[in-house]
């Protein structure tokens, strides 16, 4: 008795849901992935450009960074003449204790002059 060709591919539907379940999981990961690294991007900017602007108003650009819900950030600050340089850098992406590369932003501006 010989098998038929229904009887050899039994199971294979099974097989190929699987497979394609599997991809489109994958997918869906470093889709996610992708969308959390340009949201901390974007966060990232926005707190050296608020740092940089309270540099260039006499505030530290410490405590505007502490303000900010981002956390871990580390904060660079540079004063060239009039322009005040601030660089913002934080991890990437989080996975537990461990951070995955590093994003970093900077802006600068100009000092506002001090009333006296």
């Amino acid at each position: 008795m010989t098998p038929t060709d229904r009887e050899e591919e039994a199971g294979m539907v099974t097989v190929e849901a699987a497979l394609g379940i599997a991809v489109l999981v994958a997918f869906l990961a470093l889709l996610l992935g992708a969308l959390s690294v340009v949201r901390v991007q974007t966060e990232v900017c926005q707190v050296v450009r608020e740092a940089a602007r309270a540099e260039a108003v006499g505030i530290s650009a410490q405590s505007a960074v502490a303000q900010s819900n981002r956390s871990p950030l580390k904060v660079s600050v540079e004063a060239r003449g009039e322009w005040v340089y601030v660089q913002v850098s934080a991890p990437a992406v989080s996975i537990g204790a461990a951070s995955v590369g590093t994003i970093s932003c900077e802006a600068h501006s100009y000092r506002e002059p001090v009333s006296r």
